[in-house]
C-alpha cells in the first residue's frame, strides 16, 4: 500500500514543481493540507449467499448455485427440470474500519515519509534546513464495500429436456473519490534584468478533486438440457450468452491558485478573471490548472458452454467461458492544462516534454500570463478478463461434498490506460470447495459446533430459526468453504521509474486469489432457501441471498 501512496502523492503534488537543475529555486515552506479519501470495491468473484454464481466460483453441482449456474456452467441447469427457481442476492454496505485497523494512522505515517523524501529532492528545489514543513494529514479515510443489489437469476423448465435461465449481475464495482485541499508552498527565485536583480516570490495553493469509477455489469441468457441417461450415468449440456457492459469514468481537477510577486510589492494573481493586465478578448489568460474528464464504455457479448456427467457419487464437469477484450472509448474525452508562459513542457511530461521553469523567459509586465499546454489525453482504454477452460470433479461423501477444479486460462487479465498497463498474464488456476451438512436439530456434537457457527459463520439467524424449527421448518443447513488461486506472470508498464515497474510486476506475479469464501445456507418455510456469504476475497464480506423453488 505504501507504494500506492507514494505514487499518488508524487503525481498529485509534485508535478507542478518539476524545475531545471540550472536554476533551482528555494522552497520556503511546505504544507501538505488535508486528504479526504473514499474508496468502495466489490468484485463478485464468489457471489453471495445461496448460489455463488459469479466469476471465480468453484464449479460443482454438489455445491449448488441454483439458477445462477447459468453464469458459470449452464449444464447444471439441466438438473433443475422439475421446478422454476428464483434467486437474488444483495450486499451490505461495510467500512473496512470495522476490522479494527487504524487506516488513517497508517496512511498518515506513509504520507509523512513520502513528504520527507519529496523535500530532500534538491534537483528540483532547495528546501532549507529548518524550513517549515507539514505532511498531508488524513481528514477522512473510508474504504469498504458499497451496498446494493448484487445478482438476480431465474430458471424455468419449458420441457422435460430443456431449462432456460436469465441472470443479471455486477461482477465488478469500483469507485474512488478524493479531495486534497490546503496544500501550500512558496518558491523564491531571482531574475537578472539589466544587471539588476528582480526578486520573484511564487506562493501557491493547490486543490485536487478526483472522481473515478469502474463498473462491469452482465446480462446472461442460457439453456441447459439432460442429454443421455445410461447405466454409466447421466450427461447434461448447457449453453449461455452474456452481454457485458463496461464503464470507466474519470473526472480529475487540479486547481492551482497563487500569484507572482515582484520585489515584494507587485502582485499578479493566477485564475483572476478581473485582471485588467490580461487581454482576455485577444485570447490571453491567467488560468492555471489541469483537468481531465472521460467516460469510456464498451458493450460486447461472451459465450459459455458446459458439459456435466453424473456418476453415482461424483460428477465430472467441463466448462468453457469466453470473455471478450473490451476496448472502451470516449470521443469527447479530454485533458487540458494551463500553465505560466515561463514554464515549458507539460504536466506529467517526460524527457523533452518534462515540465520546466525558465526564469529568464519571465515577462515582468505580465508574470501571471499563462497558455494552454499540449496535454493529449487518450480517448481509448482497454480491459481484459481472462477466458478459461475448467475441468471440475466433485465427490459426495455421505451428506457432505468436496470439489476440485483445474483451470486453464486462455489470455491475460489486464487494464491498459494510455501508456500504463498492469495485470497478470494468468496461466493456470486451482480451486477447491467443501460443503458440510449438519443435522436439522442440534444434538450430539452439534452443541460443540455452536461457538464455531456463531463466531466463524455469524450464524445468529440460522440458530434463531433452528431454535424455533417447529414453526419455521428449518432444515438442510450447509456450511461451505471455497478457495482458489491464479498463477502467472505479472504485467506492469508505463511507470517512469523502472524500479516501480519491477516492484508492481513482482507483486502481481505472485499467486493471486481468484476467490476465498465462507458461506452458509438453510431452508425455512418449505422451499425458501436462505444463504449468507460471510467472508469473501476479493469481495469484502456479508452478502445475503434468497432462493425460492416455485
Amino acid at each position: 500500500m505504501k507504494k500506492i501512496y507514494i505514487v499518488l502523492l508524487a503525481v498529485l503534488i509534485s508535478a507542478p514543481y518539476i524545475l531545471p537543475q540550472s536554476d533551482t529555486p528555494v522552497m520556503r515552506y511546505y504544507s501538505g493540507g488535508e486528504l479526504n479519501f473514499n474508496m468502495n470495491f466489490s468484485m463478485s468473484a464468489m457471489g453471495g449467499g445461496y448460489g455463488s454464481g459469479t466469476l471465480g466460483r468453484v464449479i460443482s453441482p454438489l455445491i449448488s448455485t441454483g439458477a445462477a449456474a447459468v453464469f458459470t456452467n449452464p449444464a447444471e441447469l439441466g438438473l433443475m427440470n422439475e421446478k422454476a427457481f428464483v434467486f437474488f442476492d444483495t450486499k451490505f454496505s461495510l467500512d473496512a474500519n470495522l476490522l479494527g485497523v487504524d487506516f488513517k494512522k497508517t496512511l498518515d505515517e506513509s504520507l509523512k515519509e513520502t513528504t520527507d523524501d519529496f523535500l530532500k529532492d534538491t534537483t528540483t528545489f532547495k528546501f532549507p534546513v529548518g524550513g517549515y514543513k507539514q505532511s498531508t494529514k488524513t481528514n477522512s479515510f473510508e474504504f469498504g464495500q458499497p451496498g446494493g443489489f448484487g445478482t438476480f437469476a431465474i430458471s424455468l423448465p419449458v420441457h422435460e429436456k430443456a431449462v432456460i435461465a436469465f441472470m443479471v449481475n455486477f461482477p465488478i464495482d469500483f469507485s474512488l473519490s478524493s479531495v486534497l485541499s490546503g496544500v501550500r508552498t512558496k518558491l523564491e527565485s531571482v531574475k537578472q534584468v539589466s544587471e539588476q536583480e528582480v526578486r520573484l516570490d511564487m506562493p501557491l495553493a493547490l486543490t485536487i478533486t478526483s472522481d473515478v469509477y469502474f463498473r462491469v455489469n452482465a446480462m446472461t441468457f442460457g439453456v441447459g438440457s439432460p442429454l443421455l441417461n445410461t447405466k454409466f450415468g447421466r450427461t447434461h449440456f448447457g449453453l449461455a450468452l452474456t452481454q457485458y457492459n463496461v464503464t470507466n469514468y474519470i473526472n480529475y481537477n487540479m486547481q492551482i491558485d497563487g500569484m507572482m510577486v515582484l520585489n515584494r510589492t507587485q502582485e499578479y494573481h493566477f485564475n483572476n478573471p478581473n485582471d485588467q493586465n490580461i487581454d482576455f478578448a485577444s485570447g490571453q489568460t491567467n488560468e492555471f490548472g489541469y483537468k481531465i474528464k472521460a467516460n469510456y464504455d464498451d458493450t460486447k457479448w461472451g459465450i459459455k458452454f458446459g458439459i456435466l456427467h453424473q456418476f453415482e457419487n461424483f460428477n465430472i464437469s467441463l466448462a468453457y467461458d469466453y470473455i471478450p477484450e473490451f476496448e472502451m472509448s470516449d470521443d469527447n474525452a479530454y485533458g487540458v492544462s494551463y500553465q505560466p508562459k515561463f514554464m515549458t513542457g507539460r504536466v506529467l511530461g517526460e524527457g523533452d516534454e518534462a515540465l520546466n521553469i525558465i526564469i529568464d523567459s519571465l515577462d515582468l509586465a505580465r508574470p501571471n500570463l499563462t497558455a494552454k499546454a499540449d496535454n493529449p489525453f487518450t480517448q481509448k482504454t482497454r480491459f481484459q478478463f481472462p477466458s478459461s477452460l475448467t475441468i471440475g470433479a466433485d465427490y459426495k461423501w455421505g451428506d457432505h461434498a468436496f470439489a476440485l477444479n483445474i483451470v486453464k486460462y486462455l489470455n491475460e487479465m489486464s487494464y491498459e490506460y494510455d501508456r500504463y498497463k498492469f495485470g497478470k498474464d494468468v496461466d493456470l488456476g486451482i480451486k477447491f470447495g467443501a460443503n458440510i451438512k449438519l443435522a436439522d436439530k442440534v444434538k450430539g456434537w452439534g452443541w460443540a459446533l455452536i461457538p464455531t457457527r456463531l463466531l466463524l459463520f455469524l450464524d445468529f439467524d440460522g440458530l434463531f430459526f433452528q431454535t424455533f424449527g417447529k414453526w419455521s421448518g428449518y432444515r438442510d443447513p450447509h456450511y461451505i468453504f471455497e478457495a482458489g488461486l491464479m498463477f502467472g506472470d505479472g504485467i506492469a508498464m508505463g511507470f517512469q521509474d523502472p524500479a516501480q515497474n519491477k516492484d508492481v510486476k513482482s507483486l502481481l506475479g505472485s499467486p493471486l486469489p481468484s476467490g476465498i469464501g465462507l458461506s452458509r445456507e438453510y431452508t425455512v418455510f418449505n422451499d425458501l432457501r436462505i444463504g449468507v456469504k460471510v467472508f469473501t476475497i476479493p469481495d469484502f464480506a456479508l452478502r445475503f441471498g434468497i432462493g425460492y423453488a416455485i
